[in-house]
C-alpha cells in the first residue's frame, strides 16, 4: 500500500504539477527566473517551496510559501503548495483545507486538482479520489489525462471493480503507450481471469517499455511472469524468473508468495 501511494504521488509530482511545478527537480521551466513580476516571483516562491518539500526540507519550503503569500494570500498555486507540504509533514486536515481552497478558487486548476486525489487515495477514501481524477480524466484540455485515467484504473482496483480498472487502465494506454504500470495492471487482471496469453502479450509489452527506458525489473513483475508462465506450462520461463526473484529480492514479500505456492498444484497460483 506505502508503495503504491508513494508511486501515484511521484507521477502526481513528476507528471500532472507542470503549473504547480512538474517535477521535484526536474522541469522544463526556469524556477529561478528573477523577473520583478509579481506574477513570476510567485510562481518561483512555490516551484521553490516544492522542490524544498518534496526533498523533506519544511522549514525552506515554509518561507518561499510565506513570500508566495505576501504577494498574492488566494492564490490558488499557494494552497496546493501549501497543502502538499501540510500532506509531507502528515498535517492531514490542513492539507485537505488547502488543496480544497486551491480548487475552490480556480475549479480548472487540474493539477491540483490531481493531487487531490492522491491525497485521498493516500487516506483510502477511494470513491472520493475517484471522482477527483474523474474530473481531471474529463478534461480535455488538459494534456496529462493519461495518468488520471491511470489513477482511476488504481481506484478501480481497490473498489474490486476489475472490468472498470481494465476499461480505464486501456483508456491510459490508448493516450500514452509507454504507461508501464498500466500495461503491468492488465497483465494482472488477464491472468486473474485466467486469459494467459493476453496475460502474456502484456508482460511483452511491458518487457519493451523497460528495455526502452532502461529500468528493472520489480519484485511484482517477476512474481506475475512466474505465476504466468506456470499457467501456460512453461517451466523454463519459471525456472528464470525465480532465479532472479530469489537472487533479486529474496526478502521480498512476492518471494515469501511463490515459496508459499510451492505446494499449490493448480494451474493458477494466487496474487
Amino acid at each position: 500500500m506505502k508503495q503504491m501511494i508513494q508511486r501515484l504521488f511521484r507521477m502526481a509530482i513528476s507528471a500532472s504539477l507542470l503549473m504547480l511545478l512538474n517535477g521535484c527537480v526536474t522541469t522544463e521551466e526556469k524556477i529561478f527566473n528573477t523577473d520583478p513580476s509579481d506574477e513570476k516571483a510567485l510562481q518561483t516562491y512555490v516551484d521553490l517551496a516544492l522542490v524544498y518539500a518534496s526533498n523533506g526540507d519544511f522549514e525552506q519550503a515554509k518561507s518561499r510559501l510565506k513570500l508566495a503569500r505576501e504577494i498574492d494570500d488566494n492564490s490558488a498555486r499557494v494552497h496546493a503548495a501549501t497543502g502538499y507540504l501540510m500532506q509531507q509533514q502528515g498535517d492531514l486536515e490542513l492539507a485537505e483545507e488547502n488543496y480544497r481552497k486551491a480548487l475552490e478558487i480556480n475549479p480548472d486548476f487540474q493539477a491540483a486538482r490531481n493531487n487531490y486525489g492522491t491525497f485521498l487515495y493516500g487516506e483510502q477514501r477511494y470513491q472520493d479520489a475517484h471522482d477527483q481524477f474523474k474530473m481531471v480524466a474529463d478534461d480535455q484540455a488538459y494534456p496529462k489525462r493519461y495518468f488520471a485515467y491511470e489513477n482511476l484504473g488504481f481506484c478501480a482496483v481497490k473498489m474490486n471493480k476489475t472490468d472498470l480498472a481494465e476499461s480505464y487502465f486501456k483508456k491510459a494506454l490508448l493516450l500514452n503507450v509507454n504507461l508501464y504500470r498500466s500495461v503491468i495492471e492488465l497483465a494482472e487482471i488477464e491472468y486473474g481471469n485466467k486469459n494467459y496469453k493476453a496475460a502474456q502479450g502484456y508482460l511483452n509489452q511491458y518487457a519493451d517499455i523497460a528495455m526502452l527506458n532502461k529500468f528493472p525489473d520489480t519484485a511484482k513483475v517477476l512474481w506475475l511472469r512466474i505465476r504466468v508462465a506456470i499457467a501456460q506450462g512453461n517451466r523454463t520461463e519459471q525456472m528464470r524468473n525465480v532465479g532472479l526473484l530469489s537472487r533479486q529480492f529474496p526478502d521480498s514479500d512476492e518471494y515469501e508468495l511463490y515459496l508459499r505456492s510451492l505446494g499449490n498444484t493448480s494451474g493458477k497460483v494466487s496474487r
